[in-house]
């Protein structure tokens, strides 16, 4: 998870860096949040650091 306070920054992280790093890890995955809900929610965070990897793409990490 990277979480940035600027969403320009953001952008190149998911447009550029990611990308770039996908040539070195063919299987990483990403996604980005992008709106309102796109800072994370520490209670959730917390919540989802205990639960089974299964289950933590359905968890909404944040409020």
């Amino acid at each position: 998870m990277v979480s940035t306070a600027n969403v320009a920054l953001q952008d190149q992280i998911y447009s550029k860096d990611l990308p770039l790093l996908r040539k070195i890890i063919p299987d990483l995955r990403f996604t980005a949040a992008f709106g309102r809900g796109r800072y994370v929610c520490p209670r959730n965070l917390t919540a989802l650091a205990s639960t089974e990897p299964s289950a933590a793409g359905s968890a909404g990490l944040s409020r």
